[in-house]
């Protein structure tokens, strides 16, 4: 379910229902489904401005609507199993989606053209999380991880490790310093953004430098917390 900016509207989508379902926040009378998925509907986001609506589906794809005028405007494929998750970044311009396909992808909303496919997860990525100022991207999954990761660049900022269960949530901070994640080992974990902010600089200085990967007695002295150890050089 979420809201339009406004909150005049609510959305909502499910298990039992392939179609998308708008509702007056006010009355709570149906304005109309929005036909199109052939499989249940996961997720369901609202662009910054409200004037688009973004689904993901069990059909494995995302949909992308006219919300002035309940029309389906496109049909995002590239998923190869069921779409789990969808979000704007604030500007509006990006869609992030996540599947059960282990891996995020990243959409310009205006062309419908795919920018990325973000893989690392091995299995189901449950979630993509926009951090509030567009700038990074957290996905949660079935192996227990938290990954973050540069929009810009496309690269993994950080594998952050220590839920001993599945991911089932995660949330950024209104100020985006702190990212917030639960879990089916009954945990709920907070974690320091800014400590990774620099971490892609560190360790392509440890590559120049050293001329070689940090150890793992070294990764653990100079790596924030929660960072899963890796070999980091070519």
């Amino acid at each position: 379910m979420d809201f339009s900016p406004d909150g005049r509207i609510f959305v909502t989508g499910g298990r039992e229902y392939s179609s998308v379902q708008l509702w007056n926040a006010q009355t709570h009378q149906r304005l109309g489904p929005l036909d199109g998925h052939t499989g249940m509907v996961s997720s369901v986001a609202f662009s910054p401005d409200g004037s688009t609506l973004a689904t993901a589906g069990g059909d494995g794809k995302l949909r992308l609507w006219d919300v002035q005028h309940r029309r389906l405007t496109a049909t995002l494929t590239g998923h190869t199993d069921a779409a789990q998750s969808v979000a704007f970044t604030p500007d509006g311009n990006t869609l992030a989606s996540s599947g059960r396909d282990a891996t995020a992808r990243l959409w310009d909303v205006r062309t419908h053209r795919r920018l990325a496919t973000l893989s690392g997860h091995t299995g189901i990525v449950w979630s993509a999380i926009v951090s509030p100022d567009g700038k990074t991207l957290a996905t949660i999954g079935d192996d227990r991880t938290v990954r973050l990761w540069d929009f810009q660049t496309r690269r993994q900022l950080a594998l952050l490790t220590g839920h001993t269960g599945v991911l089932r949530s995660a949330l950024f901070a209104p100020d985006g310093n702190t990212l917030t994640t639960s879990s089916d080992d009954e945990t709920i974990r907070q974690w320091d953004t800014n400590a990774f902010n620099d971490l892609p600089t560190l360790t392509d200085q440890a590559c120049t430098i050293a001329g070689r990967s940090l150890t793992e007695r070294e990764w653990h002295r100079y790596v924030p917390d929660g960072v899963a150890y890796q070999r980091i050089c070519p």
